[in-house]
């Protein structure tokens, strides 16, 4: 199983990029003889890359202590656009497909099965409420209201909030188990400011 730890922000968007990885915090046993990539994503300021300069890495869930790597084994990039096109190529490209205008027939026909069905997903006590009608959404969680226009794209919603500009990506699949056709993940939903 290759593994892009989540326990930074940098870590969660980087693994929604390069998404043949998983990502979490528990990484497997590798035995000998079979192999696994782990991606620990650090920012490093430019000065401590320069020749001559010394530096560790640590991270604070202490997932990867007793690791060893040599010096060539860092990577400097300057996004992670960067980091997910080296490190995954048909999972960047797949994840950058999801996130394309779908076709006019399927985002019409999206938006038809969404009409008319409030979608939850609970966690840790918070439920989170995803209503549709038109190109338009309506989001409540504690307490508070949010509203906007969404747009599908071929493997997302890409929800954004008239108050912020803010979008709310949530993953969508057709799906036969639904009544109507269609399944959408808001536990994996992320925002993008």
């Amino acid at each position: 199983m290759d593994v892009i730890q989540n326990d930074t922000e940098s870590g969660s968007e980087l693994a929604r990029l390069a998404s043949s990885y998983t990502c979490t915090n528990v990484i497997t046993e590798v035995t000998p003889g079979s192999s696994a990539k782990l991606i620990i994503p650090f920012n490093v300021p430019a000065y401590y890359l320069q020749d001559g300069a010394s530096f560790s890495l640590s991270d604070s869930n202490k997932v990867s202590d007793g690791i060893k790597f040599g010096f060539d084994a860092i990577k400097d990039a300057d996004s992670k656009n960067t980091i997910a096109q080296s490190i995954d190529s048909e999972g960047y490209a797949a994840a950058m497909k999801a996130r394309e205008d779908a076709s006019p027939e399927t985002a019409q026909d999206v938006r038809d099965k969404l009409n008319g069905y409030e979608y939850f997903e609970s966690k840790g006590g918070v439920t989170q409420r995803y209503s549709f009608e038109g190109d338009r959404f309506t989001a409540k969680a504690m307490g508070q209201e949010v509203s906007g226009q969404y747009a599908v794209k071929n493997g997302y919603l890409a929800c954004t909030q008239d108050s912020t500009g803010w979008v709310n990506w949530i993953p969508w699949e057709y799906s036969e188990k639904n009544e109507n056709g269609i399944s959408i993940d808001i536990g994996a939903l992320y925002v993008e400011k």
